[in-house]
């Protein structure tokens, strides 16, 4: 989309390689990636939404990437530098499995407020199928389906009944049945 504004400085580089799992080879590649893509070095819900729908072309990602564009953007800032960006990946592509249970219980959690409600995990759950598309064109079929995802994963997790899920009762669900965790990323 245009020239790279800046070049990566050996202290970030060094901060990077300190604080992922990257390559110094990895670091670099998608940092001039992003540059490359973003030039200004900020990237914004929309445009993060249009990188997902190049990805999905057959879906509608809007919804899923606003929830993921959601998690990124920790600092609330509205829009994403590299710094957010190559953490967030570090975490989704090399994070051991509780950085990834964790980031997958900020995803569910909207609300932020440390617990899942029946709605936030259905609201995600649904858009997740929105954006897998083809068989989830019929908004009856996929509330149905996102519902009955919903259903299942509070069987499982939800130990003392009370239609929420806490960070624990997330972990230890995740922990006793690593399936329900896969059951939630389809």
């Amino acid at each position: 989309m245009g020239k790279s504004a800046s070049k990566l400085s050996a202290d970030k580089l060094h901060q990077y390689l300190q604080n992922t799992a990257f390559s110094e080879s990895e670091v670099k590649l998608h940092y001039k990636l992003f540059m490359n893509e973003f030039p200004d070095g900020k990237v914004d819900q929309s445009q993060f939404m249009n990188v997902y729908k190049v990805f999905h072309p057959d879906g509608k990602p809007d919804q899923f990437a606003m929830h993921v564009f959601r998690v990124f953007d920790n600092e609330r800032k509205g829009v994403l530098g590299f710094d957010d960006f190559i953490k967030a990946l570090n975490v989704t592509a090399r994070g051991t499995n509780e950085e990834k249970m964790m980031w997958a219980f900020e995803l569910y959690d909207t609300d932020r407020d440390g617990r899942i409600s029946r709605d936030e995990l259905l609201s995600v759950v649904d858009s997740i199928f929105l954006m897998m598309g083809k068989n989830y064109t019929d908004d009856q079929v996929r509330k149905e389906a996102s519902r009955v995802k919903v259903e299942r994963v509070f069987a499982a997790m939800d130990v003392d009944r009370d239609d929420f899920l806490s960070v624990e009762e997330f972990r230890e669900g995740v922990q006793q049945d690593p399936a329900i965790l896969r059951l939630l990323q389809q």
